[in-house]
């Protein structure tokens, strides 16, 4: 096993780490388990929410092209990329479903959550276990 040598990758993992737990936790608030816990706080959570997700967004950018200059395996290559390809893809979900309620007329809020939580999950936990794996690779 190669030794990480590469503070940077390091240091992007675990960040990727503690995005995914955030990420299951935030997949709890859209079902509603947890809503009630933090229900005056949710307006200001999502917003550092959405602040720290356009910053890991634009991080796992940069993360690319450092990578890239490092010439790291290719492997690590897999969760910038996904970082990269998977909001993009939720944007045009999120469209689609607006475009849903717009021809039907109705919100149909149990529709989102049967969509939305068990895709944030199983995302989640592909970054935390992905994460660990390269970790855990490359030490």
């Amino acid at each position: 096993m190669k030794k990480i040598d590469n503070g940077f990758l390091k240091t992007y993992y675990i960040i990727a780490l503690i995005w995914s737990l955030i990420g299951l936790i935030d997949s709890f608030f859209i079902t509603g388990r947890l809503e009630n816990f933090l229900s005056n706080s949710y307006i200001i959570y999502s917003y550092f929410l959405s602040i720290f997700f356009f910053a890991f967004f634009v991080f796992s950018i940069i993360v690319i092209f450092n990578f890239r200059k490092k010439k790291l395996s290719k492997v690590v290559y897999v969760l910038p990329i996904y970082h990269i390809v998977f909001p993009i893809l939720s944007i045009f979900v999120s469209i689609a479903i607006g475009i849903y309620i717009g021809i039907t007329g109705k919100v149909d809020v149990d529709l989102y959550q049967s969509i939305a939580s068990p895709i944030g999950i199983v995302s989640s936990l592909f970054e935390l276990v992905f994460s660990m794996y390269i970790l855990k690779k490359f030490s």
